[in-house]
């Protein structure tokens, strides 16, 4: 199970997601575009972003990236 540390907001969460839609969406089409199939590369490449956004530390961006890696998705 991956845990994440709540991190400080620079802004309110409202404005927060709002930004972070765009963000993740803008990152999607241009590698569809583009016609990439690592879906790997692009997971990274989008949390970098949000978590830079949100002015998370380089070192945890590091270690969720790992752990988005190795995690395996749930079951409904």
């Amino acid at each position: 199970m991956l845990t994440l540390a709540k991190p400080r907001l620079p802004h309110k969460p409202f404005i927060m997601a709002s930004d972070l839609f765009p963000i993740t969406r803008a990152l999607t089409d241009s590698a569809a575009i583009a016609g990439e199939r690592d879906a790997s590369s692009l997971r990274s490449r989008i949390c970098r972003a949000v978590f830079r956004h949100i002015r998370v530390e380089e070192s945890e961006i590091a270690d969720w990236d790992r752990g988005l890696a190795t995690a395996t998705p749930s079951r409904p």
